[in-house]
């Protein structure tokens, strides 16, 4: 018999003020002079159903839903990038098979409400998102920081990612020409995974691709979630 996902809760602790040069979130509550801004008890940690981990845990060994990258350019870059995902997965400690990883949403203040309230999935209704139109997420608290002075720590059930490389988004293209610009997830893949740096050195950027020099280039990384029932927010963190 299965039991329930157990999953570490986490300190979340935050300087005052993001726009501070150097400014971080750390998960050491031990640091002198953080500050906790928000957090949820471990009680109120929300948990996925047991119906839903079975789901994932019953087809992550199934032929049809392992990476099938033979007919992909760049197969060996790709390799690389699910390599630094799964190392993110080793990072939360639980008791199930389902590789969980630890993913930040980045928000305003106004939104935040309508996303607490109305969930997730109304994200890929905003945007077409130039890596598919999905719910999206990093792993960097500091990435996420650009999004928003909200971050949203949750948990993210991981089946079968897709990893985007530099043929897939080009540096000189537009955006609307990307592989996956507005599109729904790629075949049967569960979420797309993209390791990501600024296309130039301009630090008020908003333009962030996989780098053409390989993953080793990559600051940053983007997570496109489609599904909402993969999703479990822990922790909301305001600044001040």
């Amino acid at each position: 018999m299965n039991e329930s996902v157990q999953i570490n809760p986490i300190y979340v602790i935050a300087t005052p003020s993001p726009q501070e040069e150097n400014a971080e979130i750390t998960t050491s509550p031990q640091e002198e002079n953080a500050q906790i801004i928000t957090s949820t008890s471990p009680t109120s940690l929300l948990t996925p159903s047991e119906s839903q981990l079975q789901f994932i845990e019953d087809r992550q060994d199934q032929p049809d839903f392992q990476p099938n990258l033979s007919m992909e350019i760049n197969q060996e870059e790709r390799t690389y990038v699910l390599e630094r995902l799964d190392l993110l997965c080793k990072q939360v400690s639980h008791n199930r098979r389902v590789r969980i990883v630890r993913m930040w949403h980045g928000c305003n203040r106004e939104t935040l409400p309508y996303l607490l309230s109305n969930g997730f999935a109304t994200l890929g209704k905003i945007d077409d998102g130039w890596y598919g139109r999905a719910m999206y997420f990093t792993s960097s608290a500091k990435y996420a920081l650009r999004y928003g002075n909200c971050l949203i720590m949750c948990y993210i059930l991981l089946l079968n990612p897709f990893p985007v490389v530099t043929n897939d988004a080009p540096h000189g293209a537009s955006p609307t020409t990307f592989r996956f610009y507005g599109r729904g997830n790629y075949k049967n893949y569960q979420c797309h995974y993209i390791p990501v740096a600024p296309t130039d050195r301009d630090p008020t950027t908003t333009d962030y691709r996989p780098p053409t020099n390989g993953i080793d280039g990559a600051l940053y990384d983007e997570l496109a979630v489609f599904q909402e029932i993969n999703i479990l927010p822990q922790v909301v963190v305001h600044f001040k």
